[in-house]
């Protein structure tokens, strides 16, 4: 299979590129660095089978030139991180909207298969639990420049599945939920790398607001398992869904994580709580729970792994140390 994948030196966009590759497709990389790193596909920099291209998604004609030559395309280069997106909302509401509109003008040009990454952010601020495929979206949200993101995703999700309603294009949105791992940054407000940082520097683990806020934690490697593997189907408009969760069962407070950052690093940190605000300093509304139903993507590929919570951040953590040349990793 010859993919292309957006984003592909990014956070999962690497780990993605890696298994397609070791899985015997041919991967074409489009990325322009702004958050991924040429780091990240060190491990298969040398591969024959991958061709990166270094730009934007957004350039014109690109995209529909790159997706002629492919058969499937994975759409995972976005704006994302609440730091970032709350920095940025209009950057990063115009940088997803055009991305995902570039998409659409290749899909539709080429009859290419779309991957199309999501978020559990559309399922809004008081989704019900488990959030289900069939839930309404962007529920109890408002118009505040928390929820761009959440927006630009629903607009993506949409233009897709008018593609795929009127037989253009075989389109699939994967919502993904908290996924966690090596080669995740904390620059942007990703919480695990970010609490792991400032364990291993010695420094506060801040909290955002009383940190009772609770979240369903995946492994990266166990996320791009099942994208891959869904790309792998025969077609998605044979499975009848248009939207698909895609995340893990490990779900913990964000105190609870914290804590126990702390006791695995064996770190003499504090925890300190403060409030999320917005680059106005206003208050920024968190989802008080947010966990998938993984009903359907059991369905379509099998029982996602399960990781402990332990086990989530030994992985993180032996990542930061080897980067950071720490010693001494524990078990």
């Amino acid at each position: 299979m010859r993919v292309l994948v957006t984003g592909g030196a990014g956070f999962l966009g690497s780990h993605l590129v890696e298994r397609l590759l070791h899985g015997g497709s041919q991967v074409v990389v489009v990325d322009d660095f702004s958050t991924g790193r040429h780091m990240n596909l060190r491990r298969v920099a040398t591969h024959p089978g991958l061709r990166v291209e270094v730009g934007s998604v957004t350039a014109p004609g690109r995209l529909v030139r790159l997706a002629g030559e492919a058969d499937a395309l994975v759409h995972l280069a976005a704006s994302v991180g609440v730091q970032r997106v709350l920095a940025a909302p209009r950057d990063a509401l115009r940088r997803n909207v055009e991305g995902a509109l570039r998409v659409v003008d290749a899909a539709a040009a080429t009859g290419i298969r779309v991957l199309f990454a999501s978020s559990s952010e559309v399922y809004g601020l008081v989704p019900r639990l488990p959030a289900h495929e069939d839930d309404p979206l962007l529920t109890g949200f408002d118009d505040a420049p928390r929820w761009g993101y959440a927006r630009s995703k629903v607009f993506g999700e949409g233009l897709l599945r008018d593609l795929r309603d009127a037989g253009a294009a075989d389109t699939l949105s994967v919502r993904l939920f908290n996924t966690v791992g090596p080669r995740q940054v904390g620059d942007h407000g990703m919480v695990l790398p970010r609490f792991v940082d400032a364990a291993l520097a010695d420094r506060p683990l801040v909290v955002h607001g009383d940190g009772s806020q609770r979240r369903a934690f995946a492994h990266v490697g166990d996320v791009a398992l099942a994208l891959a593997r869904l790309l792998a189907l025969d077609s998605f408009v044979g499975n009848g869904h248009h939207a698909v969760n895609v995340g893990g069962t490990t779900e913990t407070s964000m105190l609870e994580l914290a804590q126990a950052v702390l006791r695995r690093t064996g770190s003499r940190s504090s925890v300190v709580h403060a409030a999320l605000v917005d680059s106005a300093g206003r208050a920024v509304p968190e989802t008080p729970r947010r966990v998938p139903s993984l009903a359907r993507l059991e369905q379509l590929v099998g029982r996602p792994p399960t990781r402990t919570l332990d086990e989530l951040i030994d992985s993180a953590v032996r990542q930061r140390r080897l980067e950071a040349g720490h010693v001494g990793v524990r078990a």
